[in-house]
C-alpha cells in the first residue's frame, strides 16, 4: 500500500501532556480518509507533525514520501486548512488567496486568477472585494478552504472544517469536498460522525494520541453484518420482537433517538438475502419503514472501539 501520509510509533509530549503517544496510521493515497476521536485524542496535534508545524518528541512522519521538514519545498503539492487559522483582516478575500497562490510559485497575474476561480468554487464570488475581517465564520472557512485546494494538491488536511458553521455554510463545504473526492488524497477530522460516514471511504479512530482501530468505513460500521432501519414514529421497541425470531437475524436493539432499529446479522447470513426477510416482517405487522441501510451508524462503531 502506498501512503500519502505516514505515522510510526510518533510521540509528541508537551509540559504535562502527551499528546501523541506511539501513533502508528497509514493513509493510502487517493483515499478520503476520516480522522476520528475525542478532544485531546491527538488529530490537531498529528496534523501539526505531518506538516512540519510542530516536531515529534520521537518516532519517524513520511508525507508524500518525504520528512515534515520537507513539507516547505512542496508548494503546490499539500494543502492545509488548520482550525480556526485567520486569514489578514486587512487584505480582501481576492487578496489574501493570491498571495497564497504566490506563496506557491505563481506569478501575481496567474495567482490573481487561480484565487478568483478558486473562491468561485468555493461560493465567494460575490465577496471578492470584502476584507477577510468581515467575512462571517462561515464565509471565511469557505474562503480558507480556497486556500487549502489552490494549485491541484495531491494531499490535503482539513482539521474541523465544518465546525461552528451554520447548516447552509456547512453544506456548501460538504459539497466542496464531494467534489475533491478521488481528485486528491484528503484527510479529515470532525467530531460530526454522520458527515464523515457520508464523505469519507476509510478512517482512523485516535484516543489519547494512539491509534486504536483503523479501516475502511464498510469495515468499521459492519456493512457486510448489520442493517439499520429507520421506521416512522408509531412503532418503537415493539418492532425488536418482529425480527429476533429469524434465523438470519442475532439480536436486534433499538435507539429510540434516531427511530432506528439495528439488526446484527447470524453468522453466515448475507445482507442482500436477510434484508428482504427483516423488512417483509415488518411490513407485514405494519411497521413504517423509513428507510433501510446496511452496516451501523459510525458513531456506535466508534464508541465501541473507544471502550474496547
Amino acid at each position: 500500500m502506498t501512503s500519502a501520509l505516514a505515522f510510526r510509533a510518533v510521540h509528541k509530549r508537551f509540559v504535562g501532556v502527551h499528546a501523541l503517544a506511539g501513533l502508528d496510521l497509514d493513509v493510502p493515497v487517493g483515499s478520503t480518509f476520516a480522522l476520528i476521536g475525542p478532544n485531546g485524542a491527538g488529530k490537531t496535534t498529528s496534523f501539526g507533525v505531518a506538516l512540519g508545524l510542530l516536531r515529534a518528541t520521537s518516532g519517524e512522519t513520511t508525507i508524500l514520501g518525504g520528512p515534515p521538514s520537507r513539507v516547505p519545498t512542496l508548494r503546490g503539492r499539500i494543502g492545509a486548512l488548520l482550525q480556526d487559522a485567520p486569514l489578514p483582516p486587512k487584505l480582501t478575500a481576492l487578496e489574501a488567496v493570491a498571495l497564497h497562490a504566490e506563496l506557491v510559485g505563481l506569478g501575481p497575474a496567474a495567482a490573481r486568477a487561480a484565487a478568483t476561480e478558486a473562491l468561485g468554487r468555493a461560493g465567494l464570488e460575490q465577496y471578492l472585494g470584502a476584507m477577510c475581517g468581515t467575512l462571517s465564520h462561515g464565509m471565511a472557512k469557505r474562503a480558507g478552504l480556497a486556500v487549502a485546494f489552490l494549485g491541484e494538491p495531491e494531499l490535503v488536511l482539513l482539521d474541523e472544517p465544518t465546525a461552528g458553521l451554520d447548516a447552509v455554510s456547512a453544506d456548501a463545504v460538504r459539497a466542496t469536498l464531494r467534489e475533491r473526492r478521488g481528485r486528491c488524497t484528503l484527510v479529515v477530522s470532525s467530531h460530526d460522525l454522520d458527515e464523515l460516514q457520508d464523505l469519507c471511504d476509510e478512517a482512523a479512530i485516535l484516543d489519547r494520541g494512539r491509534c486504536v482501530k483503523t479501516g475502511t468505513m464498510a469495515e468499521l460500521t459492519g456493512a457486510g453484518d448489520w442493517l439499520e432501519v429507520e421506521l416512522a414514529p408509531g412503532f418503537a421497541k415493539d418492532a425488536v420482537p418482529l425480527v429476533t425470531g429469524l434465523g438470519e437475524v442475532a439480536s436486534a436493539t433499538w435507539d429510540d433517538s434516531r427511530r432506528a432499529l439495528t439488526v446484527r446479522l447470524s453468522s453466515g447470513a448475507h445482507p442482500e438475502s436477510a434484508a428482504p426477510a427483516v423488512l417483509r416482517a415488518l411490513l407485514d405487522a405494519g411497521a413504517p419503514v423509513v428507510g433501510v441501510t446496511r452496516g451501523r451508524r459510525l458513531a456506535r462503531a466508534v464508541a465501541e472501539a473507544l471502550k474496547a
